[in-house]
């Protein structure tokens, strides 16, 4: 995706002239505009008048004029393999792990579909306008960086503490958090570190009866484009499986 802006933060397009646009206007669409007036605008001007024109112009004469590019690129067929190896030692009150997964990971994708996504405007009430462009032939390879990473817990009469860390695609990460339990009711909270960024999180347990428990969780996330903190929401219902007889 691309969105050019300038100094101050306002949206800079590529020099464009409108005599390059012209050629690709259809005497239809020329017809919508008393003569000598078109020449008289600007390109963005034009392409937000008649926004169907997009569909008309060569991907790199798109690429200048509009605000907002978003190419998608698709696959039908892939193949690929990884390895992931994990071991566990579980000691008294103790519990320790390490895991590597994603070792020697690849995946070769074929058979591409690429599609264009345009805003024309960001000042005019339009939405986006796509398009297939030609897709690139032969294969791509695909790695992912491996994720290393490591576990400890502790238990001790109704309290539980519990440590994750991880490397790879994201780079370093934490998650940390303790529960208290009392009686029917599990108390927890803890903080996450992901994306450089620390996150909140906390929760309750309700122990409803000894197969059926109902969960609740508030915690903090920054996945969106602004990268603004927001609370989020999760509930859960676990069902614990009884013993089966002979």
């Amino acid at each position: 995706m691309r969105i050019d802006t300038d100094s101050d933060g306002l949206i800079s397009l590529p020099s464009v002239t409108t005599s390059q646009i012209l050629p690709f206007l259809t005497p239809e669409l020329l017809q919508q505009f008393p003569p000598g007036v078109i020449e008289q605008l600007s390109p963005q001007e034009v392409v937000e008048l008649i926004p169907e024109l997009l569909y008309q112009l060569p991907p790199d004469l798109v690429d200048q004029l509009t605000p907002v590019v978003i190419e998608q690129l698709t696959s039908r067929s892939g193949r690929g393999f990884a390895l992931d190896f994990g071991a566990g030692i579980v000691h008294d009150n103790w519990e320790l792990g390490f895991g590597a997964n994603g070792v020697g990971n690849r995946i070769k994708w074929e058979e591409f579909k690429l599609k264009q996504f345009t805003l024309a405007s960001l000042l005019v009430d339009a939405g986006f306008a796509d398009r297939r462009l030609p897709p690139p032939t032969g294969s791509i390879d695909v790695k992912l960086p491996v994720r290393y990473s490591g576990n400890g817990a502790y238990h001790w009469e109704n309290w539980s503490a519990l440590v994750d860390l991880g490397y790879g695609f994201e780079n370093f990460s934490f998650h940390g958090g303790t529960e208290y339990r009392f009686s029917r009711i599990e108390f927890r909270g803890g903080a996450r570190y992901s994306r450089k960024r620390w996150q909140p999180t906390g929760g309750i347990g309700l122990n409803l009866t000894q197969r059926l428990a109902f969960d609740a969780a508030l915690f903090g996330t920054s996945s969106n484009v602004e990268r603004i903190r927001e609370m989020s929401v999760a509930l859960s219902l676990r069902i614990r499986p009884g013993d089966s007889g002979p």
